[in-house]
């Protein structure tokens, strides 16, 4: 009998923030209304450690925000929390409207779909009622889920930098409602989801706004009424000239809600209970209005504000929700507003917490929220005007000029550097515009889908790839292009990923019992960041899912078929109704963000364009605003040391005065490595953060270098205009280990550091015609070819011999391998063609300066050495790579029996001699790492096979002129 129970008892739910202090979070949550409620959701599901704080003893029992509009329930579905609602709630498709006179009883004038297919596209036309506490209890649950409770009776009263400066973390101060107790809690972030009054914005510089009160009151009450008027169940406006408005709204559990205007201007102490119920039966008189119970009555003026900024200048501190703008309730906006800010700041916050996001990615937060607030205000001014004037036309009118908006999918972002413009936009898929809603058929088990909907909200990017034919020649050719270079070393997206994949292993996503039928590895083949998907319009049984390059194979659940046109809301098909027309030979590719917005869209001719252009159009969009610099700094936690620099002090010589010159008869100092200096090294560090703002970053680094022109900052991290040195960072802090051991550093974050580079080998085993020698192999970008060959006993114990084989096309300069891992104080490899000669040079890494001669490496030419028309080859044996002394003086040797990160450089640029090894050459065009399996190129055949190849001097030579320090 089949064990149908085990994978659900075995279901192991992870607590997000079980790894953390209790006082120090990733960031801090001030309110658990639907704003900070949603904000914790994303954040605790992504892994980011969060805690939640609010003054209310318990949540929200009665009253409040209540409508869900359509846009709303599809984030909510997105979050997989839509469900619930959707069973508890009450559906409105419909809005009626009522007028009345002293003359005249009221009577209906007017009834409109609420959002009718013709105006707006949704899955859901109509609003969800069900009250706050409602949405709040399933988003608590779900907290619970991955671990997180909110702390109650807590009264938040400032936050301040820690004693580390605007370095450090954020220290969050709470009082006790209740008490007299205060509770610090340290966070990288705060976030303020704390209302109308926020304290928290009030602690943000320049976020006053000055509000602008509408010159009407209104009272609202839910009950249980007992009427006979006939629209009670629609959402209803009436208009009565003598006595004001009145919105009916149906609730759940036989309540309805009623919002009562007032014309006049009464205080708020007799604007109360008994008042809101005498006007009610006033305005809808002939008709009875009676209630049998009462379960929350409030009464307010209409104030709308939109705060100046929604977050600091250092991107630490954030407000949404009611703390970032408020307006009046009767469209139903408040909440879904709210939802929705936490939903645009959530996915932001947990790249910048990963390191894996740009600044500018967090800065997009208040541009594109605050563009919405101030939709709605314009919106909400006219719509409420329109209500209180009773004017029935113009507000008709109004309500269908603004459905698209009132539903949430006509909310839309202005172009920006994740939102680009596309000049060719055919369809309803448009930059900045949530992803239309459309029917398509999942390809591995024949289900019909919502594609915006079926891949699971892992914090993820989605990237659609439209081709109507799959087997279109050209098409093919394309696909199989995007494949391979995305796939490939030189990838922005698979550095990224990879940096993605080692901070999601440091800083997991909770593991959930959803998980287990949600599968969101299904999802993750290629990458934790970039779900690739293909939508095509060719049948299920003209090809396989195996026959598909591997971007596409290996994510066999996020292929779907273009079939299904009459299950679409609009009966179109999917290509169709995103992006119009895609013509026969064109390939479309869509980015969408995590939120389920548009980034971006291009057209593609297969038969002008390669998958390669496209790739590295995927490479350029992305990195405007991700990077994976950031994820060092972050994951290494560095907040004692993340800006180290290195100063050399060098003694003076009259070298230009010993010459004769009489003008330049002065003391000089000459290059740092030049062999007339003497030089004393000294490391240094400075305390900075990766969370410090860039200029406080750039003006640290701009005072270091000017009082020292000899000062190099060997790895600031999150400078973008030295990014040149970080390459280096990882190679350079193993080899100076024993003085960073000295800092005040976790010895945990270096060890760290070096796991960042520890992936999967990215070498293969190959068999070289020429010599008969098996190599552990790699290839990178620029088709140059590094090989090597150990004896069987190569080990990190005792220094060894190596083969190596380098190959290279004719059109480079030169190029180096760096055996150390990184471009300094290590051996360097270079290689250059000189005609038909090959010409090695023995040099040590040293970073920015030309690398210097290098005599503790010896070189024996191997046969397997040549020059063609196409590449050069260098086959040599060396005495001195796998080994060297580090920047003490301490010995060091390669792990001949495990595997190691080698790095790569490369440059077009000629060298200067190319017929000797001592030239000089150019700085290196690009740079690289990869892992190597150092294990399995050890053979017993080592020595056989040096001995088979040694061949004769003289032959050898008259096919290679070696450097000064050969053999």
């Amino acid at each position: 009998m089949a064990d149908t129970g085990s994978d659900l008892e075995h279901a192991e739910t992870h607590d997000v923030n079980k790894s953390h202090s209790r006082d120090k979070y990733d960031v801090g949550i001030v309110g658990a209304g639907p704003a900070g409620l949603t904000l914790a959701v994303i954040l605790a599901r992504l892994g980011i450690s969060t805690a939640v704080f609010d003054e209310r003893s318990d949540q929200t029992d009665v009253g409040r925000a209540d409508g869900i509009q359509p846009k709303t329930i599809e984030t909510l579905q997105m979050l997989g929390l839509g469900d619930e609602l959707l069973r508890k709630g009450v559906r409105i498709y419909d809005i009626c409207m009522w007028r009345g006179s002293a003359t005249s009883p009221v009577r209906r004038v007017g009834r409109e779909v609420h959002y009718p297919t013709s105006i707006v596209d949704v899955l859901h036309p109509y609003i969800l009622l069900c009250h706050q506490g409602m949405v709040e209890s399933v988003l608590i649950d779900d907290l619970g889920d991955s671990g997180v409770s909110v702390s109650r009776s807590h009264r938040f009263t400032r936050f301040d930098y820690a004693p580390g400066g605007p370095s450090g973390p954020l220290d969050l101060s709470f009082g006790m409602v209740g008490g007299d107790a205060v509770k610090h809690v340290h966070a990288d972030y705060i976030v303020g989801c704390d209302g109308a009054r926020s304290l928290v914005r009030r602690q943000i510089p320049n976020t006053h706004a000055t509000a602008r009160p509408h010159e009407s009151y209104w009272g609202v009450l839910d009950g249980e009424l007992d009427t006979d008027f006939p629209d009670i169940w629609s959402k209803t406006i009436v208009f009565s000239e003598e006595h004001g408005s009145v919105l009916i709204i149906p609730r759940e559990r036989n309540m309805t809600r009623i919002y009562i205007e007032m014309r006049s201007s009464p205080s708020v102490k007799t604007l109360d209970q008994a008042f809101v119920m005498d006007q009610a039966r006033l305005i809808l008189a002939p008709y009875r209005a009676e209630w049998r119970s009462v379960e929350w009555f409030g009464n307010y003026q209409v104030t709308q504000r939109v705060a100046a900024r929604f977050s600091d200048p250092s991107l630490r501190a954030f407000i949404a929700g009611d703390a970032s703008h408020t307006h009046s309730p009767k469209a139903a906006q408040g909440m879904n507003t709210s939802v929705h800010d936490s939903w645009n700041l959530g996915w932001k916050m947990n790249l910048a917490v990963r390191g894996l996001a740009k600044p500018v990615l967090l800065e997009s937060y208040e541009a594109e929220r605050m563009k919405v607030a101030h939709d709605l205000i314009d919106f909400d001014f006219e719509h409420a005007n329109e209500i209180a004037a009773g004017d029935i036309a113009r507000l008709a009118e109004n309500f269908r000029v603004n459905t698209r908006f009132i539903s949430g999918m006509g909310v839309e972002y202005a172009e920006n550097v994740i939102n680009r413009g596309c000049d060719q936009t055919r369809g309803d898929a448009k930059p900045g515009c949530t992803l239309p809603p459309s029917k398509a058929t999942r390809y591995i088990d024949a289900n019909p889908v919502d594609v915006q909907l079926d891949i699971p909200m892992c914090g993820q990017f989605r990237v659609f790839v439209v081709v109507p034919d799959v087997l279109g020649p050209g098409e093919a050719r394309f696909l199989a292009s995007l494949s391979d270079h995305v796939a490939s070393e030189s990838s922005f997206l698979t550095r990224l990923s990879r940096a993605a994949a080692e901070s999601y292993r440091r800083k997991p996503r909770p593991r959930r019992e959803t998980d287990l039928f949600s599968q969101p590895a299904r999802y993750q083949a290629f990458s934790e960041l970039f779900t690739f998907s293909l939508l095509t319009s060719t049948r299920k049984d003209r090809f396989e899912l195996a026959s598909l390059p591997a971007l596409f194979s290996m994510s066999p659940w996020t292929v779907y078929l273009d079939d299904v046109p009459h299950l679409d809301t609009r009966g179109l098909c999917c290509i169709s109704k995103w992006l119009g027309e895609v013509e026969v030979g064109r390939v479309v590719i869509v980015n969408v963000r995590p939120d389920g917005y548009v980034g971006s869209i291009k057209r593609w001719d297969v038969v002008g364009e390669t998958g390669e252009a496209a790739a590295r159009w995927l490479d350029e969009y992305y990195g405007a605003f991700l990077e994976a610099l950031r994820q060092v700094a972050s994951e290494l936690n560095l907040d004692e040391m993340v800006l180290v620099y290195y100063t050399y002090f060098s003694c003076c010589h009259q070298t230009a005065a010993q010459s004769g010159n009489e003008d330049n008869k002065q003391l000089t100092e000459e290059a740092p490595y030049s062999p007339n200096v003497k030089r004393r090294h000294e490391l240094s560090s400075v305390v900075i953060s990766p969370k410090t703002p860039l200029t406080a970053q750039n003006a640290v680094c701009s005072e270091l270098t000017s009082k020292d022109p000899g000062t190099v900052p060997w790895a600031y991290l999150g400078q973008p205009a030295l990014t040149y040195w970080i390459p280096y960072l990882e190679g350079w802090l193993w080899n100076i280990r024993p003085l960073i051991m000295k800092w005040p550093l976790s010895v945990a974050g270096l060890l760290s550091l070096l796991a960042l580079v520890s992936a999967q080998s990215d070498s293969v085993s190959v068999v070289d015609a020429d010599t008969g020698i098996t190599f552990q192999s790699f290839t990178n970008d620029q088709d140059v070819t590094y090989r090597v060959a150990l004896p069987a006993n190569a080990t990190a114990d005792a220094a060894y011999d190596v083969i190596l084989q380098v190959v290279a096309p004719v059109t480079l300069g030169w190029v180096g391998w760096a055996w150390g891992g990184a471009m300094t104080y290590n051996p360097l490899t270079v290689v250059w063609a000189n005609g038909e000669d090959v010409v090695y040079s023995s040099r040590q890494a040293l970073g920015y300066y030309t690398p210097i001669q290098y005599e503790d490496a010896k070189y024996t030419v191997l046969k397997g050495t040549s020059v063609n028309e196409t590449h050069f080859k260098l086959t040599a044996l060396c005495a001195g790579c796998a080994s060297w002394l580090d920047f003490e003086g301490n010995p060091t040797t390669l792990d001949g029996a495990g595997q190691v990160n080698f790095a790569f450089a490369y440059s077009t640029t000629p060298v200067e001699d190319p017929s000797s090894g001592e030239s000089g050459f150019s700085i290196h065009d690009s740079v690289g790492h990869w892992a190597h399996d150092l294990g399995a190129a050890r053979s017993d055949k080592f020595s056989s096979w040096v001995a088979a190849n040694k061949g004769s001097n003289s032959t050898l030579r008259r096919r290679m002129r070696v450097g000064r320090y050969g053999y």
